[in-house]
């Protein structure tokens, strides 16, 4: 069992590791920052309106962030598969994340999006120092890969860290 105030690290397939995760707990500089681990859960912003992305989210094991993750279940337990936004778009698991957040339900709930310099989905971000990790959304099968791809090659890593379109082949795009 997990201890009280243990980090986790959620991470969907598509983020690319650009430096050891411990950064993420971490001041900007790199110093040990005790002062900015005052929060129960980080996410990874959602482009340029104020949605979390639940792709890359770090949490705190608290009451607080037990009682947001039962609540977040519970509502994504109500999903019928066919349910759309009024805009079109599906119902998901980060639809109901946001509504959550966004309503104030729950009681004390810190929670902030991870500063753009440690974690991003913005391409034109790619190259920034100290950058964290970089998530490829917006896109499903080779064309993710091809993203990956780009990105590790901007960064300069490993060709062992390419992926393959197999690898995404059945995924479809979430936003």
């Amino acid at each position: 069992s997990a201890g009280a105030d243990e980090y986790f690290l959620l991470t969907d397939v598509d983020v690319l590791p650009l430096a050891p995760f411990s950064r993420l707990l971490s001041g900007r500089d790199g110093r040990d920052a005790s002062n900015d681990r005052d929060f129960d859960i980080r996410f990874l912003r959602e482009g340029q309106d104020r949605a979390a992305n639940t792709g890359f989210y770090l949490m705190r094991n608290s009451c607080r962030t037990r009682a947001f993750v039962e609540a977040w279940v519970r509502s994504i337990s109500t999903l019928s598969g066919l349910d759309f936004l009024s805009t079109g778009r599906p119902v998901t698991d980060q639809t109901h994340a946001n509504s959550l957040l966004f309503r104030r339900e729950l009681a004390g709930l810190r929670w902030a999006f991870f500063p753009p310099s440690l974690a991003t989905i913005k391409k034109e971000r790619i190259r920034t120092p100290g950058l964290v990790a970089y998530h490829a959304t917006g896109s499903n099968g080779a064309r993710k890969a091809d993203t990956l791809n780009w990105a590790s090659e901007e960064r300069g890593l490993s060709t062992s860290c390419r992926c393959h379109a197999s690898a995404f082949g059945n995924c479809t795009a979430r936003g």
